[in-house]
């Protein structure tokens, strides 16, 4: 067991450490039982906290990418797109794409992590990733995306 910020978690069902995008200091971590947790740490501390544990390594970014595409299917968003400006978008229906950026016709929208789904979701794309099929295809087929 180990002590992140105020969360003792098992490091050997850690799926995948994030940051959070909206709130400064919060992490997010995924377990491999499904759940996902939160607690107010910086990333340093959580290399340190895995480090004296001796897992010096936080979960690929495949594993990472999984974890927010499962949390925001559980948050009830069906479909991922990215804006011109590179910010990655999920919409709870399916969005239109508009001059520079995906609309969010019938529902709701929110920005979430940018920095993940390279060559995966691009604002080139002609339609909106549905994140089901995401998971599903990374699931089965992880050989695709991985680094």
């Amino acid at each position: 067991m180990i002590s992140i910020g105020n969360a003792i978690i098992n490091e050997e069902q850690i799926a995948a450490i994030y940051p959070s995008i909206e709130t400064p200091g919060k992490i997010w971590i995924s377990l491999t039982t499904g759940r996902t947790v939160w607690t107010m740490a910086t990333m340093a501390e959580v290399k340190a906290a895995l480090h004296a544990a001796g897992k010096d390594n936080i979960p690929n970014k495949l594993a990472q990418e999984l974890a927010v595409l499962e949390q925001l299917a559980a948050d009830g968003y069906y479909y991922i797109a990215r804006d011109e400006t590179g910010e990655l978008w999920a919409f709870i229906a399916a969005p239109s794409r508009g001059e520079d950026c995906w609309n969010a016709e019938n529902g709701g929208s929110k920005l979430t992590r940018s920095d993940l789904f390279d060559g995966v979701v691009e604002w080139q794309d002609d339609l909106p990733s549905e994140i089901d099929m995401l998971i599903e295809d990374m699931t089965l087929h992880p050989f695709r995306y991985e680094e």
